[in-house]
Parts: C-alpha cells; structure tokens; sequence
C-alpha cells in the first residue's frame, strides 16, 4: 500500500488522474479501522483538487471530518483543502462559515496558514458585498503572512487586499453584487515539497471585467 502512496506523489504534478487513481487503490486496500485511512484520504482530497475534481475533493473532506473520531493530523490539511475547494466553486457564504469555526476550532494556526484561511475569507467576503470586511481580513492575512515569512502568502494576501479596497471603490449597486463565477481555471501556488496552496481568482477576475478596473 505505501508503494502505492509514493507512486501516487510522484505522480501528482505530472498526471493528476494517475494520483487520483493510485490512492483510491491504496485506500480499497486499507482495512476498515485502519488508523492510516484518514491521512490517505487527505492525499486523495488534495489530487482530486489538483485534478480539477473540487466538488468531489470537498465531499469527500466533508465526510471525514463529519466523523466524530477522525485522525487529529488529517484534521487541518482537510479543513484547508475545504476551505479552498469552496473558493474554487465560488460558495462564499459557505466558505466565510468555514474558516470562521477553523480559526474558532485552532486558534495555535500556524501563521502560514492563518494567512491563507484569512485571505480566502477576504476575497469571499469582498464578492459577497463586505468589501470592508474583506478589507481587515486581507490585512491580518498579511500582517501573519509577512510575520510567518511565506512569499506565496504574503503575495495572495495582497491580492486580496487589492480586490477588497478596489471592490469598495465600485458603485454601491455593483459592490452589493457577487461577482458570478467565470470558470476561469484555478492558480496553484507551491509552497514547499509536496504542499500547495489551491485558490481561485475567478472571482476576482470576474470583477475586472464587470467594473471595468484594471487590477495590478
């Protein structure tokens, strides 16, 4: 089973299918109990969103940390892996529920991924018609990534914090209208060996049309 593991992580930036696959096989393979089964269900959550499979990667988050005794270490990676699936299918509304009761459950996040829960939460609150309070939560995505020093981080939460003070600067009818998903593709954003940070812009990107600003 293992051998099956590595395979898959090999795998993974190549031919995310081939990743799905191998870790549905190593995971048929688990007997039930099996105290591994929750952390390879957190490397299947993570291929099927590499491989575009996002409503299916959330699903199956959802379901493993609905049971009551899941694994602790899968707790984390599937709450994040939630939180940016639900950014990719643009459910803002379900996204900002998510990463408030995150933030409530562990609040020892370390800073690099308080950086992502709040940044996620800003641009979700920005394209739900909280521009402001989209604002304050790209600024403390910030103020913990440059604290953890993560680049990527520090980069995504000036990104939402570009979308939340220009999202304020539109008409009070255009910032009171969440931007419709455009299915534009998905950015992945690496931050170290076998780790990554899966986020959409679609949101973001659908505003520069529909208000006609240039973003940087």
């Amino acid at each position: 089973m293992e051998w099956l593991r590595r395979a898959a992580l090999e795998a993974a930036s190549g031919s995310p299918l081939v990743s799905v696959e191998l870790l549905r096989r190593a995971e048929s393979l688990l007997p039930g109990g099996h105290p591994d089964a929750d952390l390879v269900s957190v490397e299947l959550v993570e291929a099927l969103l590499r491989a575009g499979k996002t409503a299916d990667g959330a699903a199956r988050a959802e379901a493993v940390l609905a049971r009551r005794h899941h694994h602790p270490e899968a707790d984390m990676p599937l709450r994040l892996s939630v939180i940016s699936a639900l950014s990719i299918l643009n459910q803002p509304d379900k996204l900002i529920d998510r990463a408030e009761a995150t933030l409530a459950a562990v609040p020892d996040l370390p800073l690099a991924d308080q950086s992502l829960v709040l940044a996620q939460t800003s641009l979700a609150r920005s394209f739900a018609g909280d521009p402001v309070g989209g604002e304050d939560m790209a600024r403390r995505a910030l103020d913990a990534a440059e604290r953890s020093g993560d680049t990527a981080m520090t980069v995504w939460s000036l990104a939402a914090l570009s979308v939340a003070v220009k999202w304020r600067a539109v008409t009070p009818r255009q910032s009171n209208s969440p931007a419709a998903p455009c299915g534009l593709p998905p950015i992945l954003i690496s931050r170290g060996p076998g780790c990554a940070i899966r986020g959409s812009f679609s949101a973001w990107r659908c505003a520069t049309v529909t208000c006609s600003m240039r973003l940087p």
